[in-house]
């Protein structure tokens, strides 16, 4: 089997655990969909456990399924170890501090990041854009100054070696946001392409960007 949809079952936290049980036995599964069942922060732990057991999984939907911060946490590290995976949505909950989890899993294979004002993050994965993850940050907001610095140490960890395009536009990182980012956007070798436009970044993120631009070699575009 390659393609398991179940979303919109009610299936909830014991038929997940049920379920998680199994997932030795689909060695082979690309795609699967638990949207919508309700699953709750005991059924996605239950899951995070078995979830590296799916080596060939390449699409996986667990939106709307009233995860908390620390089942959104345990399931971002049990997605580090599934290298095939190119699309993820885990919107519709608010994960709190687990969506940074979830993109320091996605991050080191990331060609592309969005991260709108309304906190709708939107990875692209690979050099073809194969495949995009969909998350937000808690509270539907956009990324604010302690936003950036969490970001920039991902992104200094990840250090994701095909991320072409950031776009932090309208994030309110302001100054000390964006002297946190720069501090460790010098690593991004391949970066073409970067907007930091609408964020108020003022003469101390002018000073820190200017510190800093030299080393993104790639860079071909900048908005501010």
């Amino acid at each position: 089997m390659q393609n398991l949809d179940l979303s919109g079952n009610g299936i909830g936290p014991r038929g997940i655990i049920a379920l998680s049980n199994r997932l030795k036995k689909l060695p082979v599964l690309h795609k699967l969909n638990l949207s919508g069942n309700d699953i709750g922060p005991d059924g996605a732990m239950a899951l995070s456990t078995h979830l590296e057991k799916l080596a060939a999984l390449q699409n996986l939907d667990l939106s709307n399924n009233q995860l908390d911060p620390t089942s959104g946490t345990a399931v971002g590290k049990a997605l580090a170890l599934v290298t095939s995976l190119t699309a993820l949505d885990i919107r519709g909950q608010d994960i709190g501090d687990g969506v940074w989890s979830v993109m320091s899993a996605l991050l080191p294979r990331a060609a592309q990041l969005r991260v709108g004002p309304d906190g709708a993050v939107r990875v692209a994965i690979g050099v073809t854009d194969a495949g995009t993850s969909y998350m937000t940050l808690s509270g539907g907001k956009g990324l604010g100054p302690y936003g950036a610095g969490r970001l920039a140490v991902l992104l200094r960890e990840a250090c994701p070696p095909l991320l072409t395009a950031l776009n932090l536009s309208e994030n309110d990182v302001a100054p000390e946001g964006t002297a946190a980012l720069f501090a460790h956007l010098e690593k991004l070798a391949a970066l073409q392409n970067l907007d930091l436009s609408g964020n108020g970044i003022g003469p101390d993120g002018a000073k820190a960007l200017s510190a800093h631009l030299k080393k993104l070699s790639a860079l071909q575009n900048l908005d501010l």
